[in-house]
């Protein structure tokens, strides 16, 4: 048996204990990342405007066309087309300021700044609109089925739109990036003229509003009428070792409260405080005993080399586990070693939450004396022997009678 047992965990919740979760948002979707599993969701899948979450996007995109990120470019009129106009949110930059890549980067991300989108844009492809093909080409590249862009500032427009189970996927992607990821994470920069200095704005709303929000790694803030308030985050519980990421749209713009951060805190305190992986099985527990044919031990009995954890609720009760084993009765000589020979099925309050698969490990250990015994072929060996000592015995007779 070459592997009984692997880590083999995947996602399982009650959906009892989900449902009576109540936000405010009107979209969501709350992955497991260690398993990338949703384990809670709320017209996930709906079309919906998603504000300045765009900029996740646009900061992706504009990382993989950038040479130099220390390389020199200056801020320009253009790169302030209609913002003024639209009340875009602003990082801070001015015209003729001479800045970098890196601080054009941090300025889309920390603050949120429209005019940062649009320099790089401007400065990277020539154009918004070919900044823009190359953020739906990402779109489609990454699998995106319900995604398109229309501007690079997530300013609301009918063909800028998305939905939470995308922005999660893209986010996924863009996390890989270790720029990406490293801007993300970042609670404040300094530009590298040092006029200006950056903070997320994610964490001076959750401070303003008092959330705790120490357990969130990183996080994109997005905000319009369309799109209500709106976050992208990921968070560690660092109790039972298990990476989250959620997002959410649609959250009420009222400024009494910040709803958007609101919910996701409330999202991960949830499932911090009632999931965590329970052991299915323990490592070294029977899973099954078989016949053996012929073998020098009458049974051949496999064990669990590793113990098998599933993501669970805290009412989870050992004594509701099933195995049920399907395949091969009986090993015998001819079993193939390292090769399935049959699988376990199991269930958790009847519901089948895993299979995983049963394999020869060691060699077949024959035995002549239980083949023989098996067969019957013992009885003819001993009427043999007997039939041998007889016939030996009676020429010995013989041989001494000729001599008297």
């Amino acid at each position: 048996m070459k592997k009984i047992l692997m880590f083999l965990c995947c996602f399982f919740v009650f959906t009892t204990n989900i449902l009576a979760l109540e936000i405010n948002s009107s979209n969501a979707v709350v992955y497991n990342l260690n398993e990338d599993e949703i384990v809670f969701e709320k017209n996930s899948n709906e079309v919906i405007s998603i504000a300045s979450l765009t900029k996740i996007m646009t900061t992706i995109v504009a990382i993989e066309n950038i040479k130099n990120l220390d390389e020199k470019v200056t801020i320009k009129s253009r790169d302030f087309v209609t913002l003024y106009e639209e009340g875009a949110s602003l990082a801070g930059f001015e015209v003729g300021q001479t800045v970098t890549y890196r601080d054009l980067l941090y300025g889309t991300f920390l603050p949120s700044g429209a005019e940062a989108t649009q320099a790089l844009a401007f400065n990277l492809t020539g154009s918004i609109e070919s900044f823009v093909e190359l953020m739906n080409q990402k779109a489609t590249e990454i699998g995106l089925t319900n995604t398109h862009f229309a501007n690079t500032t997530g300013l609301d427009n009918k063909d800028n739109y998305s939905t939470v189970v995308d922005v999660a996927k893209l986010l996924k992607y863009a996390l890989k990036n270790d720029i990406f990821k490293e801007i993300y994470e970042t609670n404040s920069y300094t530009t590298s003229d040092e006029r200006m200095t950056f903070y997320s704005s994610f964490r001076y709303t959750a401070k303003k509003y008092g959330y705790d929000v120490s357990s969130l790694i990183g996080a994109k803030t997005g905000y319009t009428d369309d799109a209500g308030k709106c976050l992208a985050s990921t968070a560690y519980d660092d109790k039972n070792d298990i990476y989250y990421m959620s997002v959410t749209c649609g959250a009420s713009t009222d400024t009494s409260d910040a709803y958007h951060i609101k919910d996701n805190v409330l999202l991960y305190n949830y499932f911090f405080d009632n999931y965590k992986y329970q052991t299915i099985i323990d490592k070294n527990e029977l899973l099954v005993s078989l016949k053996t044919k012929y073998g020098k031990e009458k049974y051949a009995s496999f064990y669990a080399k590793e113990p098998l954890l599933k993501y669970l609720d805290n009412s989870f009760d050992k004594n509701k586990i099933i195995l049920s084993y399907s395949g091969l009765k009986e090993i015998g000589p001819t079993t193939n070693k390292d090769k399935p020979i049959g699988k376990i099925d199991i269930f958790y309050d009847k519901n089948l939450i895993d299979t995983i698969d049963i394999t020869l490990d060691n060699e077949y250990q024959f035995s002549l004396i239980n083949y023989l015994l098996q067969t019957k072929l013992i009885y003819v060996l001993i009427i043999i022997i007997i039939f041998f000592i007889f016939h030996k015995r009676k020429k010995t007779h013989k041989r001494v009678s000729h001599r008297h």
